[in-house]
């Protein structure tokens, strides 16, 4: 309420107009109601958010998962699921078919930026972080196991995405998705690069930045004493206030 306005009425000025701040929130929910934007509630946010659209989105993704992640959080993933995984850890990759069959059957009918597509496809990484931290001692071996999976996959269908600008079909199906076979490729190899590289940073991190150090340990006692004193300080300001 006290940003985005502010950032809307700057880019008036930068496009020419003369109004003056007042005027500009005087008539600004007339501007943001005149946006042509149906009933999709995830454009609006988008459109009256700006930079700060994910914030509103988090929220109602988690207000609808929370039954899921509170049971989750509960009882952990079915045991009979987890042992199957750890036989065959190469069915980490099966958790990126939400993610694609998202794309193909919703990017036709929402195609736009942020839109119903992207923003259930947001609530799929949304949940799979959740599950996998609340699961990371028996899921972060099996990421590691994958490590060279997911690096390959990752690799490959970024440059595989990369080709299809290059061949017509494949790249209108990028920009203006319909239903046919090109949309299906361009929607495997989305879905694909999207998890295989988020899934593969967490492998390496947890393997090369997972580590303890003289530095580290003394710069984080340090940030903990500095925020203590702060808030001492602020406490005992309030009560010498009172």
């Amino acid at each position: 309420m006290v940003i985005v306005p502010c950032q809307y009425y700057y880019q008036s000025l930068q496009a020419g107009t003369n109004s003056s701040f007042l005027d500009f929130i005087i008539n600004y929910p007339k501007f943001v109601t005149s946006q042509h934007l149906q009933f999709d509630i995830c454009l609006w946010i988008i459109e009256i958010g700006i930079h700060l659209w994910y914030l509103p989105c988090l929220f109602i993704i988690t207000v609808m998962t929370f039954p899921l992640l509170k049971r989750i959080n509960a009882n952990g993933l079915p045991e009979a699921f987890m042992q199957k995984f750890k036989k065959m850890p190469k069915l980490l990759l099966l958790f990126s078919l939400p993610i694609i069959f998202t794309l193909i059957l919703l990017k036709p009918v929402f195609p736009e930026y942020t839109s119903v597509t992207d923003f259930l496809t947001y609530a799929f990484f949304f949940m799979y972080g959740y599950i996998f931290m609340k699961e990371q001692k028996a899921l972060l071996p099996i990421i590691k196991k994958n490590n060279n999976v997911l690096l390959i996959s990752g690799i490959l269908s970024s440059l595989l995405l990369i080709g299809c600008l290059l061949y017509e079909p494949l790249r209108n199906a990028a920009f203006n998705p319909a239903y046919n076979l090109y949309h299906i490729i361009v929607s495997v190899l989305i879905g694909l690069s999207a998890f295989s590289w988020t899934l593969y940073f967490v492998s390496l991190f947890s393997r090369r930045f997972n580590f303890n150090h003289k530095p580290l340990a003394e710069l984080t006692r340090s940030c903990v004493a500095s925020v203590y004193c702060s808030s001492e300080y602020y406490r005992c300001g309030r009560f010498l206030h009172h």
